[in-house]
């Protein structure tokens, strides 16, 4: 009968290991040419509902965050985020895009042109720019499979009946 309980106990598990998301995460890198040195680092978060090559939609924003020589801001996902810009998209997995990044609070932005320009201003001041601009997809964790926990929980039961039977 403890044999049982075990079994249940694993399949029990099994259904309640649901399948996980993540965000979608993507590192920015720059090269700074006025108004900063070296290179200009970001992280943009989207909600997991986004797919990676697509135009960009106000409900994927999580937050924006953006760092320089010169000066670093970050940007929650509240009420305090404006509009990506229509056309703004992120490659599937790396590379220069077009993305144009709206913050309320008069020119407040982070631009990037398709050919890796980029620049970004803060309340109508110019924080930094540059060349060379390009995101990657960070790959994301990979989550458990679900049914993982069910196809232990057979084989220890299988392994189980076999010692019970043997005994």
């Amino acid at each position: 009968m403890n044999v049982f309980k075990k079994i249940i106990g694993a399949a029990a598990l099994a259904l309640a290991a649901g399948s996980a998301s993540a965000d979608v995460v993507y590192d920015w890198m720059g090269t700074c040419t006025d108004l900063c040195t070296g290179n200009a680092t970001a992280v943009l978060t989207l909600a997991d509902t986004y797919t990676p090559g697509t135009a960009l939609a106000n409900v994927d924003f999580v937050n924006f965050s953006f760092s320089s020589s010169n000066g670093s801001y970050t940007v929650p996902g509240d009420d305090v985020f404006d509009e990506f810009w229509t056309g703004s998209m992120l490659p599937a997995f790396f590379g220069a895009a077009y993305t144009f990044i709206d913050y309320p609070g008069g020119g407040t932005y982070f631009q990037q042109e398709a050919n890796g320009n980029w620049d970004t201003w803060i309340g109508n001041t110019k924080l930094a720019s540059g060349l060379e601009g390009s995101w990657t997809l960070r790959t994301p964790a990979v989550p458990l499979p679900a049914s993982l926990p069910l196809l232990l929980a057979g084989v220890a039961g299988m392994g189980a009946l076999s010692r019970r039977r043997k005994g």
